[in-house]
């Protein structure tokens, strides 16, 4: 990762989403950042209410769970570093602020990098950047629930979802019921696929 991309996890970001009815998983962002504009990609899972959001390097900025439905097609959407509304159909303007500023730690750099390895296919790397923000926060649901994925690409179903899982109890143990109830209606969702044959 150079080092642009991973000072611009550090400044403050706004994003301003806009989408088209025809295409609801992928849609375009623009980023302001410390008064600078950028294009970037919000990612929809489809399964488990959440959006991903990149930048134009394809660097993963964050996730964020639907925790709540303004209005037909409308939601909120949530993470601890940001919260705003989306619109997969392009009605309206869609906006994300920060929350919390993006602390700059090892941990961080750890976690940008395994989804960079990630998205390059190293799932190896990137379980080991995984395990390694474990072994320092292992009080992180986030970073299980992320590595829950790597194991899901490796076609391991039951780490899969023993990670999802103490994920879960870790969002519950910390008080954070936005990630719970997301998280609880993911795994609930998946379990209704795999016992359809899926995985």
């Amino acid at each position: 990762m150079n080092k642009r991309a991973f000072l611009g996890l550090l400044l403050p970001v706004v994003s301003s989403l806009s989408a088209s009815a025809e295409d609801n998983t992928r849609v375009s962002v623009t980023i302001l950042s410390d008064g600078q504009r950028q294009t970037g990609v919000a990612v929809n899972r489809g399964y488990d209410n959440t959006v991903d959001l990149f930048d134009q390097d394809g660097n993963y900025l964050g996730t964020l769970s639907r925790s709540k439905t303004l209005a037909a097609g409308v939601y909120l959407y949530e993470s601890h570093h940001f919260s705003g509304t989306l619109d997969f159909s392009g009605r309206i303007d869609n906006t994300f602020v920060v929350r919390n500023p993006v602390p700059s730690t090892p941990e961080d750099f750890l976690l940008q990098r395994a989804e960079e390895r990630m998205k390059d296919g190293n799932s190896s790397g990137a379980l080991a950047d995984f395990n390694e923000v474990i072994r320092l926060k292992p009080e992180s649901g986030f970073t299980l629930e992320r590595r829950a994925y790597v194991y899901r690409s490796q076609g391991n179903k039951e780490a899969f979802l023993a990670d999802l899982n103490q994920a879960l109890l870790l969002y519950r143990k910390g008080g954070n019921e936005v990630e719970s109830r997301r998280l609880q209606q993911t795994i609930l969702s998946l379990q209704r696929y795999f016992s359809q044959g899926g995985f």
